[in-house]
């Protein structure tokens, strides 16, 4: 059975992190909660879960058999549980101070022989580091492994991200958070984006990207709470999507900025933003080859919001 466009979109793309800020639920409800989108209906768009790697050892997955929904590839269920390892910043000096990279990878190994055939590390994200750990975690992993660093916006964030393609890596970019200065600016973002499309570098995005549209929400469950501006999952997707096909700067961040469902348009072998079309085929090659995911610490919203704009069933 072939898939549409939305599809091969969306296939995957929402990495839980129930663990994290807002949700920051117990290590033991986060992987219920991982459990429970896995065997839904919807687990084909379900990614990697993500871990803190001071959590390795008391990582427990619930028993189950993931099934497929009826009407998806049973392919897109993948098992086992693929994991991604987050690495927490030192507490005072994130920019100089070197990760024991060692000591994690034989502790991934150790773990991945431990729950093998269950559960397996598939990638490890780091915050920002120098050039002189870049090129430590270049040589500290085996390559079977995505290592992801994180790359701060600002005057130097292009030349950052030119050195993490120069060393193979990967990139992670923060959507978003717990308070409004958290999220990036429209022009911070497709600055970014468009670096990373120059580099030649796989990407995820992280943080923020609960809601499908750009929009008004509120930051956090709590009743009155503050509100911010925040990016929308599909506008990321699109406009990093635009960025690989090397559209112009001005038409990424127009993307970014879009908040008009109207805009957006859906059929079985394309998905299109305004007079942008991306087919099926080129979806697919920016999907494996750009944009890997975004992480979420709910599954349920994302999801909920799919289903409310009628791309879900």
């Amino acid at each position: 059975m072939s898939s549409s466009a939305i599809d091969t979109l969306l296939s995957s793309v929402i990495d839980y992190a129930g663990t994290f800020p807002p949700a920051s639920l117990e290590l033991r409800l986060a992987t219920a909660g991982y459990a429970e989108a896995f065997a839904c209906d919807a687990a084909w768009l379900l990614g990697r879960f993500v871990l803190a790697a001071g959590s390795l050892d008391r990582f427990e997955a619930p028993a189950i058999e993931p099934t497929a929904a009826a009407d998806r590839p049973a392919e897109l269920s993948p098992t086992p549980w693929p994991i991604s390892v987050v690495v927490s910043p030192p507490p005072s000096t994130p920019e100089t101070a070197l990760p024991a990279h060692a000591d994690l990878a034989s502790r991934i190994a150790a773990f991945n022989d431990r729950w093998q055939g269950r559960a397996q590390i598939v990638a490890v994200e780091y915050p920002a580091v120098n050039d002189v750990a870049l090129d430590r975690l270049a040589d500290a992993y085996d390559h079977t492994l995505e290592i992801f660093i994180e790359v701060p916006y600002g005057p130097d964030c292009r030349r950052r991200i030119d050195a993490i393609g120069a060393r193979g890596l990967f990139l992670k970019l923060r959507a978003g958070g717990v308070a409004r200065t958290a999220f990036p600016s429209v022009d911070e973002l497709t600055d970014a984006l468009c670096a990373c499309a120059d580099a030649g570098v796989t990407l995820k995005a992280t943080a923020g990207l609960h809601h499908a549209l750009r929009g008004s929400y509120p930051l956090t469950a709590e009743p009155l709470g503050d509100t911010a501006t925040m990016h929308g999952f599909l506008n990321v997707l699109f406009a990093a999507a635009l960025a690989y096909r090397g559209a112009s700067r001005s038409t990424i961040a127009s993307a970014l900025a879009e908040t008009d469902w109207n805009a957006f348009s859906f059929t079985l072998d394309q998905v299109a933003w305004r007079e942008h079309p991306v087919d099926r085929d080129e979806l697919a090659r920016f999907r494996r080859r750009f944009f890997r995911a975004f992480g979420s610490c709910s599954f349920d919203d994302p999801v909920r919001e799919l289903r409310t704009a009628g791309l879900l069933a």
